[in-house]
């Protein structure tokens, strides 16, 4: 009898040390749809603000934290708009002022502009005159711009743009402009005018500037030769994210014709991603705000706490342990469509997010918090998890289940 104590002893210290419970020994552990359930709120809109339980909690695990990031499905309704509500409430308790977005980070430069900044008019103006750069322009991101920009008190730029640019006209008409010498204004003069034939309107299939298999002017391919900008300077600035872009572009496009430029396109882009960041961060430092706080939103490959599913180190962990470094934390919610029927936002029709799309209805919003989730994970006590539904669960912190959500309308720009 003593020996069996003994080794039951053993056995339970040696379960520990791994992180393994023995089967024999472990309680009844629930299961993955009683932990997600147990583990929501709801949260509702009241008067154009987020309230309820769900809020609550998120305002509670958001005390600490210096950057706030949400993983977005692209051109939903509901996200800006819940992105919205979401940014004024941290900006009021927390003094939250910047929004850095999945955007052309040159348009976003124009849209932080003293005379552009908080103006909806003149945000749709400018979407309106250059159909291609803005890389998401529903009315309800748009909307969602104009608002963060008039909410937020920042010093700097309000709005960051951390992708690559999506077109090419805007940043040739603002090159121009910073051009002294005549014979160079007009050799961009006549590179704008190329470009206009395809940016005239927002793109389309196989007559969008950017693609690859559209043809490049050398002038264009040039443009650091024939510039030769100061190592800093916006002309520099404006040249290299136009060119690193082109060059995104067509090793993803490249990529699909079989070649083995893909894995470099993704690191490339998330890559300019966190120098863009850091690019807007010490701007924010410079004019006087030495912990710049951020509400982040990017499709969830960008936003994950770990490498994305396009195997490179994400935005997403740059910016948690960047938060960490400054003794903050950084909050990492995914955002998912939960209808029950239809054409758009069944979550529950991908077999490895079945019990979390059944942890919410599909009228309402609920948050589910998974950080409970990942000591049964690890312990091995929760049976019948899906991959997805584990690099979910360890990738982020909370999601929420938008019951009824709908596609954003373009009706503002005119598409």
């Amino acid at each position: 009898m003593k020996r069996t104590r003994i080794h039951r002893i053993l056995l339970v210290t040696f379960a520990l040390w791994i992180g393994v419970w023995p089967v024999g020994l472990r309680a009844q552990a629930p299961s993955l749809d009683e932990l997600l359930k147990s583990n929501s709120h709801t949260i509702e809109v009241s008067n154009g603000n987020l309230s309820g339980d769900g809020m609550n909690f998120l305002m509670k695990i958001s005390a600490n934290a210096q950057f706030f990031a949400v993983a977005e499905p692209h051109n939903a309704r509901e996200v800006p708009e819940f992105t919205t509500m979401l940014f004024r409430a941290l900006h009021e308790r927390y003094g939250f002022n910047y929004l850095a977005l999945e955007q052309d980070p040159v348009m976003a430069q124009m849209i932080s502009e003293k005379s552009v900044v908080g103006k909806r008019d003149q945000i749709f103006s400018l979407a309106k005159k250059y159909p291609n750069a803005f890389t998401f322009n529903s009315d309800q991101e748009l909307e969602m711009i104009a608002e963060a920009g008039e909410v937020s008190n920042g010093k700097a730029e309000r709005i960051w743009g951390l992708d690559q640019a999506f077109g090419a006209l805007h940043i040739l008409e603002k090159l121009k402009q910073l051009t002294p010498k005549a014979e160079l204004r007009d050799r961009v003069a006549r590179l704008i005018e190329q470009v206009h034939e395809y940016e005239a309107e927002r793109f389309k299939e196989g007559r969008r500037f950017m693609n690859p298999d559209i043809p490049k002017p050398d002038d264009l391919k040039n443009l650091l030769q024939l510039y030769q900008p100061k190592k800093g300077s916006e002309a520099e600035f404006l040249i290299t994210q136009l060119l690193n872009s082109i060059r995104i572009y067509e090793n993803n496009y490249l990529a699909g014709k079989g070649q083995l430029t893909g894995y470099e396109a993704n690191r490339e882009r998330e890559e300019n991603m966190k120098a863009l960041f850091m690019r807007e961060y010490r701007l924010a430092q410079s004019a006087g705000e030495p912990m710049p706080k951020v509400l982040l939103k990017f499709g969830h490959y960008h936003i994950i706490q770990e490498r994305s599913w396009s195997s490179v180190l994400s935005l997403g962990n740059f910016v948690l342990e960047f938060a960490k470094s400054n003794n903050m934390d950084s909050v990492h919610l995914a955002v998912f469509m939960n209808n029950a029927t239809g054409d758009y936002g069944v979550l529950s029709a991908g077999e490895d997010y079945k019990p979390l799309a059944s942890a919410g209805a599909n009228d309402k919003w609920t948050i589910v918090d998974l950080r409970p989730l990942r000591n049964y994970l690890q312990a091995g006590q929760v049976a019948n998890v899906q991959p997805e539904m584990r690099r979910l669960i360890l990738g982020f912190d909370a999601v929420l289940l938008l019951g009824g959500g709908s596609r954003g309308t373009f009706k503002l720009t005119e598409k």
